[in-house]
């Protein structure tokens, strides 16, 4: 499986680790780390997330829920 993130997606991601590292120093980098091991998850086990649509499916971080 081959991950794509659309720019929009990345400048999202970037400027979401500045905000938490602004707001705790070094908590934008746990964040991004949260990020890279959810994205692993996802690789390995493409269909076990639950089904959005007919193309998204969701699987949420274990830190940094938005609830």
């Amino acid at each position: 499986m081959q991950l794509e993130f659309l720019s929009i997606a990345e400048h999202e991601f970037t400027k979401a680790v500045e905000y938490y590292n602004k707001e705790s120093e070094g908590l934008g980098y746990k964040f991004a780390s949260e990020i890279k091991k959810t994205l692993e998850r996802i690789v390995q086990f493409p269909k076990a997330w639950t089904p959005l649509s007919k193309r998204t499916r969701r699987c949420r971080t274990n830190r940094f829920r938005m609830e």
